[in-house]
């Protein structure tokens, strides 16, 4: 036993001390290759405080040695440092953005005025389609009878506009008793500033040719749905400053060259122009937007003894 141990012993204790060394000898190279990093890293450090150095003596040396290169130097930073300013409008510059300005709004507006004649054109006609409508409602209230330029309403005489307005629309006479005022509700057009006088109570005549009086008196035709042959060639109401059309004479609201027709959907033409614009609606209840001039006007070869002003 005791040989054995002296055998096996100084192997034991060289393996153990290998072992600790070959441990040791791993440690010293992790720091070996750890200090080798920092050294580097350390040296290229002082190499950029070097080269930062340098660059600092060289540009500090040539300032200062040279005063054309100061001059130029500086010369850069004034230029620099205006341009960072903000730069202000001259006065040729303000003029001419005014004038651009000025040139773009004359451009525009007549395209804004004639989109504005559109618009009224059109709010216009609707509001002739639903007092066609009033028409209708009146002419099956009484028989087929159309609505007379004067009816009868709570005993007394009525122009058309009062009279539908009161029995079918359910409007007050006070409405429109007062004169010097625009017409109310849909018996106005937006494309005129007429006012209410005595007589006339809408922006709208109709055909005194294609009526009926309430008490049958008069030369005014007695007529009913029902006798027109073509209603879709009759006029029953169109765009007029009088309550009646075909006038051969000069009422203060009346234009007899035109058979009382207003034209105020065109620009800025005379009421009268010919080329001049109205809405007129058909006893068939469609609109339409035409020039006066596409209408049989004149008084010399009767024009208003057939269609579209009687059948």
């Amino acid at each position: 036993m005791l040989n054995l141990l002296e055998i096996w012993a100084p192997v034991f204790l060289t393996r153990r001390r290998e072992e600790h060394e070959g441990h040791e000898g791993q440690t010293v190279r992790q720091q070996y290759i750890l200090k080798m990093f920092e050294r580097k890293e350390m040296d290229s450090n002082m190499k950029n405080l070097h080269v930062q150095s340098k660059w600092h003596d060289t540009n500090h040396a040539v300032s200062s040695s040279c005063p054309s290169c100061l001059r130029v130097k500086n010369k850069i930073h004034r230029h620099a440092k205006k341009h960072l300013k903000t730069s202000a409008f001259t006065l040729i510059e303000l003029l001419v953005v005014i004038s651009i300005i000025s040139l773009l709004i004359s451009i525009l507006l007549p395209a804004l005025a004639a989109a504005r004649k559109s618009a009224q054109s059109v709010q216009c006609a609707a509001n002739q389609r639903q007092v066609f409508v009033a028409m209708t409602a009146y002419s099956q209230n009484h028989k087929d009878w159309i609505a007379p330029i004067v009816m009868k309403v709570d005993g007394n005489n009525r122009f058309w506009p009062v009279g539908l307005g009161m029995e079918i629309l359910n409007m007050q006479v006070t409405e429109f008793s007062t004169n010097g005022v625009r017409p109310p509700g849909i018996f106005s057009c937006p494309g005129t500033q007429h006012l209410m006088d005595g007589g006339d109570k809408s922006d709208w005549g109709r055909s005194n040719w294609i009526c009926r009086i309430y008490d049958g008196a008069g030369t005014d035709v007695e007529i009913r749905n029902a006798d027109m042959i073509k209603p879709g060639k009759l006029l029953a109401i169109a765009d007029s400053d009088n309550r009646e059309l075909t006038f051969t004479n000069a009422p203060p609201d009346g234009i007899p060259s035109t058979f009382n027709l207003w034209g105020r959907h065109k620009g800025s033409l005379a009421a009268d122009n010919p080329k001049n614009l109205i809405n007129v609606t058909y006893f068939d209840g469609h609109v339409v937007n035409t020039a006066i001039k596409e209408l049989p006007i004149d008084s010399s070869t009767n024009d208003h003894k057939r269609a579209p002003w009687q059948p």
